[in-house]
């Protein structure tokens, strides 16, 4: 029998590993000997035997829920249940509103190789052994990304540069493209210090009165052109944007052509079905590894449209508010509370959020002080994405 050091280690464990997930620039990455890598310096920290035994517990309720759902029926009252929620998601349909998510292209790093361009075709990145908070595009041919251990980055890369962070020039920076952005939504959200959420109807709208051969969907296209090249011009630094119906959506359309591009889904509900069901489930915002091994593992659901067809079982499976929240996921419509309409229900979200990761054992304070940071930073980030407010504890 195989031990855990086998080939086949590495990918039995990958979904322990928020880092292990690509990221735009990691298309060529072997993710064998990526998934590897990572497994053979991580099999023996405190975190990995801490996440295989979380990832057991997980194995166990996912057991309990299959034999759980083996043993119910569907009864007619639950179809019916079922049905008149899908109905009332689809009245809810909406497509009078344009979002765009402006999301800057590799930040950190961006700004580093901006200031100093000897960095420019390097692999880079910012953070240091114990943490990474970004890495350029060419660390990520090699699978270096953000929230990794440095220790493993530079195990996939020896040549990797690693650059301190200078959070006062960043902040600066994300200030000169929140300009930009409030003359476009002066109600703007700002997802962290490089992402922003926008609503951009009134402007379209605009434009399309005073251009009458135009369309919504081009007055949109332009109108994030315009932004992005404007925070060029301010900049020198380039960003990526995704425009659509709803903010969820419009996140997931940032990340589809960066770096430096951006994605339209078109405004209707054909279009918005065609993409939410080819849409892998770890896609949609607020599915984490165990939600996703939960709806692979006991319902054999990996897509947007495996998703909806499992609608009925959702809600033998799953509390009432998880299953009407992925129901309206798998649909593609907004269940977000956007400062647009203060008063839009929002309780079927997820009930927390969580970020970990693999670090070797170190006395420096300000290595793990920096470790908190950006873990903090990527909860928040994770956070605004999936539109949960949290209470403050003191």
């Amino acid at each position: 029998m195989a031990d855990e050091s086998s080939d086949d280690a590495g990918a039995s464990k990958e979904h322990l590993f928020v880092f292990s997930n690509p990221k735009a620039g990691m298309d060529g990455v072997d993710r064998a000997k990526l998934n590897q890598t990572i497994y053979d310096l991580s099999k023996d920290s405190a975190f990995f035997k801490n996440s295989v035994e979380k990832d057991a517990a997980v194995d166990k309720k996912v057991a309990a829920m299959r034999a759980q759902l083996e043993r119910q029926k569907r009864p007619h009252e639950l179809v019916a249940n079922v049905d008149r929620r899908v109905a009332a998601l689809e009245h809810s349909r909406d497509f009078s509103r344009i979002h765009v998510v402006v999301d800057m292209d590799m930040f950190y790093a961006a700004v580093e190789m901006r200031d100093d361009p000897s960095l420019a075709h390097v692999p880079m990145a910012v953070g240091g052994m114990g943490m990474i908070s970004t890495a350029n595009y060419e660390a990520r041919k090699f699978g270096v990304r953000a929230a990794m251990p440095g220790f493993i980055a530079k195990k996939l890369c020896p040549a990797l540069v690693f650059v301190s962070p200078h959070f006062d020039k960043y902040t600066a920076v994300a200030e000169q493209t929140r300009a930009v952005f409030r003359e476009y939504d002066p109600h703007f959200i700002s997802g962290s210090l490089d992402e922003a959420y926008l609503d951009i109807t009134a402007q379209c709208r605009a434009r399309v009165a005073a251009h009458s051969t135009m369309s919504l969907e081009d007055a949109a296209a332009d109108v994030a052109n315009e932004i992005r090249r404007r925070i060029h011009d301010a900049t020198q630094l380039t960003a990526s944007a995704g425009i659509a119906s709803t903010a969820r959506l419009a996140k997931v359309c940032s990340d589809i052509n960066k770096p430096n591009g951006q994605y339209i889904l078109p405004f209707n509900k054909p279009a918005v079905l065609k993409f939410v069901h080819h849409l892998p489930v770890r896609k949609f915002g607020g599915i984490g590894k165990v939600k996703e091994k939960m709806l692979t593992g006991v319902l054999g659901v990996t897509t947007g449209r495996q998703l909806y067809d499992a609608r009925y079982d959702l809600f033998h499976v799953f509390s009432e508010g998880t299953a009407q929240w992925l129901l309206a996921l798998s649909m593609g419509v907004a269940q977000d509370t956007t400062h647009h309409d203060p008063q839009q229900a929002n309780a079927n979200v997820q009930k927390s959020v969580s970020r970990e990761n693999t670090f070797r054992a170190t006395s420096s304070l300000q290595e793990l002080l920096e470790m908190c940071q950006e873990l903090v930073r990527h909860v928040h980030q994770d956070l605004t994405e999936v539109r949960i407010a949290c209470f403050l504890y003191e």
